[in-house]
């Protein structure tokens, strides 16, 4: 009896750790969707940082197999779980060089008329990306060429 109500205790306090862990980041993705989770991405990699990068890669996976993006690609399902299982940052921007493409090529049938989200390319990389706002944060290079890139109209 002991040993069960020991288990059950630690069983408990795990998951209230790890909920409190998860209402407690400000990047871990809710129901934002597969664009904010996108450029949640971008934002990481920009950081050299993969650091979230598996669980909204992850989430973008789903939504599409849920169709929670109208118009997607569905191959953008696999991409996305192939940014996930990248185990460095090297392999991680070259698996983002496709889901990028994925949605930018959404972008292309489905314009953004809220103007929040913007693509961008870089010709060192041969290789567009989504991110906000104005200033470049190339997702391929990161920190040693962090501005490397424009904007397209």
């Amino acid at each position: 009896m002991k040993n069960i109500m020991k288990t059950t205790m630690t069983c408990v306090m795990a998951l209230l750790f790890g909920a409190s862990l998860v209402l407690a980041d400000p990047q871990h993705s809710t129901s934002k969707g597969p664009l904010n989770d996108l450029v949640a991405i971008q934002k990481a990699l920009a950081g050299d940082s993969m650091e979230h990068v598996k669980h909204h890669a992850m989430a973008i996976s789903k939504a599409v197999k849920e169709h929670k993006l109208h118009g997607i690609a569905t191959e953008t399902s696999q991409q996305a779980t192939k940014v996930a299982q990248s185990k460095s940052l090297k392999s991680a921007r070259n698996a983002f060089k496709e889901l990028s493409q994925s949605f930018v090529d959404y972008f292309a049938n489905h314009p953004d008329k809220s103007g929040k989200y913007r693509v961008a390319y870089c010709p060192m990389a041969k290789a567009s990306w989504v991110q906000q706002g104005e200033a470049i944060r190339n997702p391929y290079f990161g920190k040693s060429m962090l501005n490397c890139g424009s904007l397209k109209k």
